[in-house]
């Protein structure tokens, strides 16, 4: 009966920590794109929602407003809230603070008016994952149309 030598169990031993590592760490990088997308798009039903709402002069339940003005949404780097502009000021209704990993690079301020939604120009927001520095980026076209990108790309 042949036993194996000492040299050959450790070398089939780092073989297979080797090739364990690699696959955490492909593993950690798809996990966070993950993560990533799922914020964009988290993102994106919130500035569809606020879009609507405003279009529609929404103001929701428990509010009485008689100078309806539409929703503001405020971006800042680590999480975002938005609100009804009702007579001259804003009302927060709802905050999302984002993950440790995600980042919004370009910190804004949006509002949607009633009946109509324009801008004078396209509106991009770059979300980051600063883990893996991927970069997932949403327009919003001066119609108002909000469009999600899926294409990852290198972030600056």
């Amino acid at each position: 009966m042949r036993l194996f030598t000492l040299i050959e169990i450790l070398i089939i031993g780092a073989i297979i920590t080797l090739i364990s590592n690699l696959g955490l760490a492909s593993y950690n990088y798809f996990s966070q794109q993950l993560i990533l997308k799922s914020e964009a798009y988290e993102l994106v039903t919130t500035l569809e929602l606020l879009r609507k709402k405003a279009i529609s002069s929404d103001k929701g339940v428990g509010f009485s407003c008689n100078n309806f003005a539409g929703y503001r949404l405020n971006l800042n780097s680590n999480n975002y809230n938005w609100g009804i502009i009702c007579n001259n000021n804003y009302i927060q209704i709802k905050t999302k603070n984002l993950p440790f990993s995600i980042i919004i690079n370009n910190p804004q301020q949006i509002i949607f008016t009633p009946l109509k939604i324009s801008f004078s120009t396209t509106l991009s927001i770059p979300l980051k994952n600063t883990s893996v520095n991927k970069c997932l980026i949403i327009n919003i076209s001066q119609n108002g149309i909000i469009n999600l990108n899926e294409n990852f790309q290198n972030c600056p």
